[in-house]
């Protein structure tokens, strides 16, 4: 048949990375599979061109067509291909931060998967709900999810699934400052791809080992600027060197998109500047720290914000009152 013919080129495609002919091919395939009422087939033609969106980072295009195709396998009564499609929208809200509708998709997609014994597709789903709870900062659920996944692809035999919960577990592990676990986690990742030779997927799991260096060098040079801050604090002294060892810590924090540490270390910042009497820049910190743990729902860090900019406040409030008593004292004198 035609559209066969057409939805093998376009594996082919795929398989070359030339996603615009494939793009075309999908969308050929789809309109003589609906010509001819051909609606599951129809429907795993547009999946495939969420898939290709979903690859390229056009998520809000991938939508589109993992919803179209979820209406016509669910119309149609094809459950398991109506499961696999709810955990690529789980994906691509994921992907696009909108954790609650990706929570909930993957929920979806789980219980039917269940039900149907389909135990990839509920790893698949599992795993995704792993990465939501990373995304929230929520660790020891993340951490779970994660380990329940890899436990069924390595019973499914499923070797680079199993690579690839290890690199998440490597990820979660560095923002919970578990550094030997994380390293261990990224290392077995990098094994497993090299058995595999998934050559791309060698090269992250590397560079997750140097992430973790990278994180650990900075953590050093944070609680050597806490150190230094708050012998500093006590002593009266120069604030130079705090404010350096902040500083690149700050940097590598943000090279690694840990936001929250680059929000703690903005607080060690501005904790410097409010002792030094700088109270604008010590704000502007304080601000652009909370507005970080607002984007990451952290409920405790916002209310601390709220104090801490308090502080800033009557901090700068006495020290003016103080300045001009100062000056009164000195025009009285004269």
């Amino acid at each position: 048949m035609a559209a066969n013919a057409i939805m093998g080129i376009e594996n082919v495609y795929c398989a070359q990375s030339a996603y615009v002919k494939a793009e075309s091919a999908y969308a050929n395939a789809m309109e003589i599979y609906m010509n001819l009422g051909m609606e599951c087939d129809a429907a795993d033609a547009i999946w495939s061109q969420g898939k290709i969106h979903r690859v390229r980072k056009r998520y809000s295009e991938a939508d589109i067509y993992y919803t179209e195709a979820r209406k016509i396998y669910a119309r149609v009564g094809a459950e398991k291909e109506m499961a696999e499609t709810l955990v690529g929208l789980g994906d691509v809200s994921r992907l696009q931060q909108q954790y609650l509708k990706a929570e909930e998709y993957y929920a979806e997609a789980m219980e039917i998967c269940t039900r149907l014994g389909a135990e990839i597709a509920v790893a698949h789903a599992i795993w995704g709900l792993g990465e939501v709870h990373c995304a929230r900062m929520e660790y020891v659920e993340a951490e779970a999810s994660y380990i329940e996944a890899k436990e069924i692809y390595t019973r499914l035999g499923a070797e680079e699934n199993v690579a690839d919960v290890f690199r998440g577990l490597g990820e979660l592990y560095r923002f919970m400052r578990e550094y030997s676990k994380a390293e261990a986690s990224y290392a077995n990742s990098k094994e497993i791809y090299a058995q595999l030779a998934a050559e791309k997927k060698v090269a992250g799991a590397v560079r997750g080992l140097k992430q973790v260096h990278r994180a650990q060098e900075a953590e050093a040079l944070y609680k050597e600027g806490r150190k230094t801050y708050t012998y500093l604090h006590l002593a009266r002294q120069e604030y130079f060197a705090a404010t350096v060892f902040y500083s690149k810590a700050k940097k590598i924090f943000v090279s690694l998109e840990d936001k929250k540490q680059v929000a703690d270390v903005m607080c060690g910042l501005g904790e410097v500047y409010r002792a030094q009497n700088k109270f604008a820049e010590a704000k502007t910190l304080y601000t652009q720290a909370k507005e970080i743990f607002v984007q990451l729902g952290d409920e405790k860090e916002i209310a601390d914000f709220f104090s801490a900019l308090e502080a800033v406040d009557s901090a700068r409030i006495e020290f003016d009152k103080a300045k001009a008593l100062q000056i009164q004292g000195k025009g009285c004198g004269s």
